[in-house]
């Protein structure tokens, strides 16, 4: 079970890696999907990630950080569920408008979350 945080990390890992030396890869990609979907995916992802890692925090390493990260993932998918499509909607609209920097530099922390995951469940 525990490959799944870590396949979860990977996949964190690799596509803010893509987005770090492309920007306009994930900014097509968010700009192709519709104000539901954009808040619905933000909601799973969130929720699933959350639940995965409440279910597994004792299998992993720093058991307890996972557990509140676990905690804190789904308290943020109650609040985007709460702000609903149209303030999530703005909210990405107006990351994504960032300068390629400002971009870069949160999709290299992205990324390194995406390491940390990996390293946790391995």
């Amino acid at each position: 079970m525990k490959a799944i945080i870590a396949l979860f990390g990977a996949f964190i890992a690799v596509s803010c890696s893509v987005a770090f030396v492309r920007p306009a890869v994930l900014k097509d990609v968010f700009d192709r999907l519709s104000d539901q979907a954009t808040w619905v995916f933000a909601v799973v992802v969130r929720l699933v990630f959350g639940t995965l890692l409440l279910m597994l925090a004792d299998e992993l390493r720093f058991s307890f950080a996972m557990t509140v990260l676990g905690w804190v993932a789904i308290v943020a998918a109650v609040v985007v569920l709460l702000l609903g499509p149209e303030r999530i909607d703005r909210l990405v609209k107006w990351w994504l408008a960032r300068p390629d920097p400002v971009f870069r530099v949160s999709m290299a922390f992205a990324a390194a979350f995406g390491v940390f995951l990996v390293y946790v469940a391995t």
